[in-house]
């Protein structure tokens, strides 16, 4: 939204607000602890840039709809955590996912 109406500063902020701290934390965290390293560079610096992206939506009184993305990201995340617990192999989760999210998605009320 905020590219579409020219606020293109914003736009930067809030890729800045991702990218700089993955620039940081990759190459220390890949060092220490390898790939998983990457996934923690990528998480910590998830949460930095989602605050950007809460400041500037309050800035021009963007409405989120965090619900609605709370609710789409819940199914995904829910059946790939159990799919790890339970050592099930990642094929098998990778399909299941694919499965049962797009039947998860159509019964979604979702706001406009």
């Amino acid at each position: 939204y905020a590219y579409a109406v020219d606020r293109y500063r914003d736009v930067l902020a809030v890729g800045l607000a991702g990218t700089i701290p993955r620039l940081i934390l990759y190459p220390l965290m890949i060092d220490w602890y390898g790939e998983v390293g990457a996934a923690i560079a990528f998480s910590t610096a998830s949460p930095i840039q989602l605050l950007a992206v809460l400041v500037n939506a309050s800035k021009i009184n963007y409405k989120l709809h965090l619900r609605d993305h709370l609710k789409i990201i819940t199914l995904p995340y829910v059946v790939s955590t159990l799919m790890v617990l339970l050592n099930i192999s990642w094929p098998i989760g990778f399909v299941t996912i694919l499965h049962h999210t797009p039947i998860y998605f159509i019964s979604l009320p979702l706001n406009p």
